[in-house]
């Protein structure tokens, strides 16, 4: 029951049965003031929406039926809960509240595609009576997010610019590692329209003949090391190619920078004149750090709660991208640091999709692709792209093997460049996309093993 200031009490309905529908309308008196419910079961619901500044108890009761079809309620059958309700103060639920206006509008964003007609229609009924919300109401600023075009992510503005001798004369040598001839294909292929330049191929655990041949067909001046032992650790693999790319280029003094790779990358076209105007300004000590567009750089198992939240609302017909400010870094990231508000709520969605459980365990976010920062920063975060400037580097900096008990973690790129010493820029213009789409589905044990180190390796 509500407890006026005067101490008058207005007692609620107590609702005989629940259903999930009794949710999309309003609120059958249900609140976190009142509710008791198992801690697995909340968890397993995925708790609180927090982009929702309200309606938060309504979409908890949505999602609970959501997890559990056979969802046993029950009531004390006794008004046992006083809710002292001033209405000489703002009130969440007062008329006009900006939190209450926000959160009627992303929660009919989020679940008016599961209502029938009728339900919207007495939803938006209700929003405009009792909290003066409409549809498409003045004051809220609506904005269309995560439209960034390609274009926009790869270059921005002030990386383009006029460019003199650099394209003619820069030359690159690309370390890659590759046990995938059909992974590695693609970036062969960007590779070829660089003039100028050269790959050093480690075919790890594989022999060199496929990997020669993809670069012959492409007509790229290189060559292959072939390791048919065991295959080699990220770290001891990338050791391996660094080392041997230091010495042809202190060999050869026309190589101005080598690009180690990973062989699930891909190159935008306007990759290397960015890099040739990058290179014209002053450049760091180290070198750059190129960003992941697509795919973020993270094992697959931390994508997916994401992912499936995107794919469940795909069942409800198409879900458009939420025009009321779920923006920002990190989307993608279920373990995310800098956010949590990204959990429970769909960015976009589609029913048309193809094979979304194989895109999932390949680590594909379906929606939520990763969308670099456009303004660089000097950072250790590695990833699948460097470009390193200091041969010396390359040929007396081994990439660091950590181990922590039995597991060989992830994530020795960023300690060596932490280990270097010297300036390494992450920068907009040299993002390069993450394609998973040639990779294999892993099987549970290595999906969550790779989640394992990569853990560990962060620690």
């Amino acid at each position: 029951c509500d407890t006026q200031p005067h101490g008058e009490n207005r007692k609620q309905t107590i609702p005989e049965t629940l259903r999930q529908e009794n949710f999309f309308v309003g609120n059958p008196h249900i609140q976190g003031s009142n509710l008791f419910l198992s801690l697995r079961l909340f968890f397993r619901a995925g708790g609180f929406d927090e982009f929702l500044p309200s309606c938060t108890d309504r979409d908890l009761c949505i999602r609970l039926f959501d997890v559990s079809k056979d969802l046993n309620i029950r009531t004390t059958e006794s008004h046992t809960v006083h809710h002292y309700a001033d209405s000489s103060v703002l009130r969440l639920s007062s008329p006009r509240s900006s939190n209450k206006r926000l959160g009627v509008l992303r929660f009919a964003h989020k679940h008016s595609r599961r209502m029938t007609g009728d339900e919207r229609t007495r939803y938006w009924a209700r929003a405009k009576t009792l909290f003066a919300v409409e549809p498409n109401p003045l004051g809220i600023e609506v904005k269309n997010v995560a439209t960034r075009t390609v274009e926009q992510q790869v270059a921005p503005p002030a990386a383009r610019v006029s460019l003199l001798w650099n394209e003619e004369v820069t030359s690159l040598l690309f370390g890659v590692i590759s046990d995938k001839p059909e992974v590695v294909s693609g970036l062969i292929s960007d590779i070829s329209r660089i003039p100028n330049a050269r790959i050093l191929l480690l075919a790890n655990g594989m022999q060199a003949e496929p990997f020669q041949d993809l670069i012959q067909e492409h007509k790229v001046a290189g060559s292959v090391i072939q390791h048919c032992g065991e295959r080699l650790s990220i770290s001891e693999a990338r050791t391996l190619v660094q080392v041997h790319c230091g010495q042809i280029w202190k060999n050869m003094m026309a190589i101005d920078a080598v690009v180690i790779m990973d062989d699930d990358k891909r190159l935008p076209r306007e990759w290397f004149s960015n890099l040739c105007s990058l290179l014209r300004r002053e450049p760091p000590d180290g070198g750059f750090l190129g960003p992941d567009i697509g795919a973020p750089p993270l094992p697959a198992a931390f994508l997916a709660r994401t992912s499936m939240i995107d794919l469940f609302y795909s069942k409800f017909k198409e879900f458009d991208e939420c025009p009321y400010g779920l923006e920002g870094e990190d989307l993608f990231y279920d373990l995310s640091d800098t956010r949590t508000d990204h959990l429970e709520y769909p960015v976009r969605s589609d029913n048309s999709l193809e094979k979304p459980r194989e895109s999932i365990l390949k680590g594909i976010p379906i929606y939520r692709e990763a969308m670099p920062n456009l303004c660089p920063v000097a950072s250790v975060e590695r990833g699948g792209c460097c470009v390193v400037l200091n041969p010396t580097l390359l040929v007396t900096l081994p990439n660091p093997r950590v181990s922590i008990g039995a597991f060989v973690t992830r994530r020795s790129d960023m300690l060596w460049v932490k280990q270097a010493e010297q300036s390494f820029i992450k920068h907009p213009a040299l993002a390069v996309h993450h394609d998973r789409t040639r990779g294999k589905v892993q099987d549970l044990s290595s999906f969550l093993d790779t989640a394992r180190r990569d853990l560990l390796g962060a620690a």
